[in-house]
């Protein structure tokens, strides 16, 4: 199927449709060709980033490596986004769209003990087309650190260099402080750095000190977090925080072009079962998707998974009936009746959605391709607990909406007990999502 592009995709069992020995593997798919082919050689267990140059997922030693599409690996010298200097790679790394890498640790390891203050491992800052990275202010020890898509802010996490006497107690630390030794404790600190610029300390309004920082917006103004398991909104420039939600096991928060969030909100242990995607404007106002004008479609009050269009004015989701009371819904869910009744959902957010479906099967997730007319579908055979997963594509405006599969026999883990999917952007790498045109970039 040439307009299929090229799929990369991790599994955990032998080649699909054969389900032999449980091996994690990579395998590729050419839609030019039809070829499905397994990659030897890699042990992530998903996609880091996708470029419209390859992706870049955690290779051999700990360390990032990029696979072009075409399924080689780029070389030492190709692949400089996340080396700190030629041949020393960073264990962690966040790449822009732009090409801006930021690096911090060391797939040699931190080096011998014993620590007398907080580890600081290495860190750098890599423009596209620099010799060498370029390192962060000496007074920042840096423990984590991600770059905005559009390569201009740097979300910096770090300890302070100087122990906090008073904030060890019992042995230990107290909520915003952090410690390596057990002995001593240091401040963990939020900077806010413009690439080329000078850090901005960052204190959140109100204060949440067991907060932890999830994904960039797109131009880096804001983010998303965690605390206490509720899904909180933070703005970069002012330090502003809004609680949105409880949201657990509902998978990553999706971030639109035009800043807008889409997540699942819902906390309980089965996925069909108080789950509704919310949708945040960027000034922070949310809304129940479920308020749509529906045309008859109110009892689907379950959403799952949603996906951002690349303009960020079309939102794709997974939806079905909520459980019922004195149903098996396990059962339903495996069979693909009731709660495992489940379907895309599509709409422009002002109008009633369009309904995709997965042939005979059930849908599970979905994902846009750049140009926003084809769709990639995780689909579900029903009753299937080995091999049950498909991947489908369908084409936007094909009269009679053409869908078809184009990977069958996928294992992921199995079936989830509690209706819970593989997340289709961790485990997939789709050339259709960052580049333009049907084939590999």
């Amino acid at each position: 199927m040439p307009d299929a592009g090229v799929l990369f995709l991790f599994d955990y069992s032998g080649p699909p449709d054969v389900g032999q020995t449980v091996v994690p593997a990579l395998y590729r798919y050419d839609g030019a060709s039809g070829a499905l082919s397994k990659i030897d050689g890699w042990f992530s267990w998903g996609v880091a980033h996708e470029t419209a140059g390859g992706i870049y997922v955690p290779g051999p030693n700990g360390r990032m490596d990029l696979m072009r599409w075409d399924g080689s690996r780029a070389s030492d010298q190709e692949f400089t986004a996340c080396q700190q200097e030629p041949g020393y790679f960073a264990s962690w790394c966040s790449v822009s769209a732009t090409g801006v890498g930021v690096g911090y640790g060391s797939h040699t390891g931190p080096g011998p003990g014993p620590f007398t203050g907080p580890s600081c491992p290495p860190a750098f800052i890599r423009l596209p087309g620099t010799a060498r990275s370029t390192s962060f202010p000496p007074e920042l020890c840096v423990q984590s650190a991600q770059v905005s898509a559009d390569g201009t802010q740097i979300l910096v996490i770090d300890f302070a260099r100087q122990a906090s006497p008073g904030a060890l107690v019992g042995g230990q630390c107290q909520p915003g402080y952090g410690t390596v030794d057990n002995t001593a404790c240091y401040e963990q600190r939020i900077w806010i750095m413009p690439v080329g610029g000078t850090p901005r300390r960052l204190r959140l309004s109100p204060a949440l000190p067991e907060f932890v920082f999830g994904e960039l917006s797109p131009d880096g103004r804001s983010a998303f977090g965690w605390h206490l398991g509720i899904l909180v909104l933070v703005d970069l420039v002012t330090g502003r925080t809004t609680s949105l939600a409880q949201s657990q096991r509902t998978g990553s928060p999706r971030w639109s072009a035009s800043g807008g969030l889409a997540f699942v909100r819902g906390a309980h242990e089965e996925s069909w079962i108080n789950r509704s995607v919310v949708v945040v404007a960027k000034d922070g106002s949310a809304r129940d998707i479920r308020s749509l004008p529906d045309n008859g479609k109110s009892a689907w009050t379950i959403g799952l998974a949603p996906a951002w269009d690349p303009t960020g004015q079309r939102l794709a989701w997974i939806a079905s009936p909520a459980s019922v009371a004195g149903s098996d819904a396990a059962q339903d869910y495996l069979a693909g009746r009731g709660v495992g009744d489940r379907r895309v959902l599509l709409s422009d957010l002002t109008s009633e959605p369009l309904e995709i479906r997965c042939g005979d099967g059930v849908a599970e997730g979905v994902r846009w391709s750049r140009d926003g007319t084809t769709l990639l579908l995780l689909c579900r055979r029903l009753g299937a607990r080995i091999g049950l997963f498909e991947l489908w594509l369908h084409r936007l405006g094909t009269a009679g909406g053409a869908s078809a599969p184009i990977v069958r026999g996928i294992t992921w883990g199995g079936v989830d007990a509690e209706g819970f999917a593989p997340d289709l952007f961790f485990n997939t790498a789709w050339s259709r999502a960052v580049a333009t045109g049907s084939g590999s970039p």
